[in-house]
């Protein structure tokens, strides 16, 4: 039986209501890239042994669970709903579309009205192999007799291994490998790291999802890359592996198709080396920063959302990278975080003295009394100060480069500006913006500083400082690119 579907993929089959004495409808199940399972089932309008489908069709009301039978199919397809239709009322035919929320590829046991739940799903999703570290093999060689006798061993332990597990409200998330063998000569396994959710109680698999894509997004923002979804497993008691003659011999783990991801499976697999270089591994942090990340992601949506959402382009244009970047900056210095030592430098003119420093650091000032002084600058400033980081080479000092950053984003932002700003100055700024910003999200989950200034983290400005030095181009204190000076030459 099929038990994998590659985009694409074209099969002929039945298709059954569960409805007794119904006829069962003959068509074709497509692996659309844009749209998922669909189903088109021709009929010949007005004939009695097609009124069942024609109802179907032409009452834009399809059952919302349909089994699928055919020559190595057994799959099962939930949330159908009305997708079209292509009527040649001239020759009396018809062809009606139905498009599949989520399709099972397995056959399942018992009532056929019921809604499909599940208590876990694994997930394969890309970069997770390598930002986790786990592996299930591990190896032990020994040697005996010397010279010409000696005879070498090699012994290989393949088991799963287990990382971290965290609560996400009534959901539990976890990571740990899974492997299978694949032919060839000798031995051939593939390894790969799964997510799991799981509830207490069986829950819809948009339950699972929702709770699968915030740590997606906490991974997107990690590597600073789209992170794709790559395929979806369950196992549930009702999903059987039977003998011919019925008996149950164990419960098959079986995959979930959804038109929610499929997207995701068609887009081609990131290069070698694409995740060589997350700004933190899971071995650095504990399970609390994963619950804190779930918990208050609702909240943090102003500040997550416009990065994100660029992360989740396989290409982008700088400038929306740039402007992206900046929106998330913003929102976090004027939601998430509150005055910072030395933001007044940021304040509008005139609104520098310490009579309206006392007003933005006291709770009870009004917000629009607070935005009377702030400007966008001051809200950047606030995302880059508490990293502590050092701007040496690339900027003058921690003002200069929050106005640089909100220079840029407000000449993208307005056309009273004139033309788009320097290609080259927008591109340097929306790698430093895009990086404090997901700097800030690790701040923001772990009280563990080291962190912000360990290895990886620290890679992103170092290919920025080379370019810049490059181009000859520093940021002064006013926020503008300006001719690097050079050291004078010793006569």
């Amino acid at each position: 039986m099929l038990k994998h579907l590659e985009v694409g993929a074209v099969i002929s089959a039945v298709f059954i209501d569960g409805v007794a004495d119904t006829p069962y409808a003959v068509g074709t199940l497509v692996l659309d890239p844009e749209r998922g399972v669909r189903v088109s089932v021709p009929y010949v309008t007005g004939e009695e042994q097609f009124t069942t489908t024609q109802d179907w069709i032409t009452g834009e009301t399809p059952p919302s669970h349909l089994s699928a039978r055919g020559v190595n199919v057994r799959f099962e397809l939930f949330g159908c709903h009305f997708n079209g239709v292509h009527d040649n009322a001239g020759i009396g035919m018809a062809e009606g579309h139905i498009g599949v929320e989520d399709a099972v590829l397995g056959a399942r046991d018992g009532d056929h009205n019921d809604p499909l739940t599940m208590t876990e799903v694994s997930s394969e999703i890309d970069g997770l192999y390598e930002w986790s570290r786990l592996r299930s093999v591990t190896s032990d060689h020994t040697s005996e007799g010397e010279g010409m006798d000696r005879v070498n061993t090699l012994h290989y332990t393949v088991k799963t291994a287990d990382g971290l597990s965290w609560k996400q409200g009534d959901a539990t998330l976890s990571i740990s490998t899974t492997f299978h063998s694949e032919g060839g000569k000798g031995i051939m396994l593939n390894e790969r790291a799964v997510l799991k959710s799981s509830f207490e109680v069986a829950r819809p698999f948009a339950d699972h999802l929702a709770e699968q894509r915030k740590f997606v997004a906490f991974m997107s923002l990690m590597f600073g890359a789209p992170i794709a979804f790559r395929k979806h497993l369950f196992r549930d008691e009702r999903f059987t592996m039977r003998t011919l003659d019925g008996t149950v011999q164990g419960y098959d783990v079986v995959e979930l198709i959804s038109r929610q991801t499929i997207r995701d499976f068609g887009v081609v697999a990131p290069k070698n080396h694409a995740f060589d270089y997350p700004i933190v591994r899971m071995p650095n942090i504990d399970a609390s920063a994963l619950t804190r990340w779930s918990d208050r992601f609702a909240s943090w949506e102003r500040f997550l959302l416009p990065i994100i959402g660029v992360y989740r382009l396989r290409e982008s244009f700088v400038e929306n990278i740039a402007i992206n970047s900046a929106m998330s900056l913003e929102a976090l210095g004027s939601t998430l975080v509150d005055y910072v030592d030395g933001e007044e430098k940021t304040y509008r003119r005139g609104k520098g003295s310490q009579t309206w420093v006392d007003k933005v650091k006291d709770p009870a000032t009004s917000e629009s009394a607070s935005k009377a002084c702030k400007t966008v600058a001051t809200d950047i400033y606030r995302g880059l100060k508490p990293l502590g980081l050092s701007w040496g080479g690339i900027a003058k000092s921690e003002v200069g480069l929050a106005r640089a950053i909100a220079n840029n984003y407000n000449s993208i932002k307005h056309p009273d500006r004139g033309g788009f700003p320097d290609v080259l100055h927008t591109k340097l700024l929306s790698v430093i913006s895009s990086s404090i910003v997901r700097l800030n999200a690790l701040r923001l989950v772990s009280d563990d500083a080291t962190l912000l200034n360990g290895p990886n983290a620290n890679q992103q400005f170092r290919q920025v400082r080379q370019m810049v030095e490059d181009e000859g181009i520093v940021i002064s204190e006013e926020g503008e690119f300006v001719a690097r000076p050079f050291p004078p030459v010793e006569a």
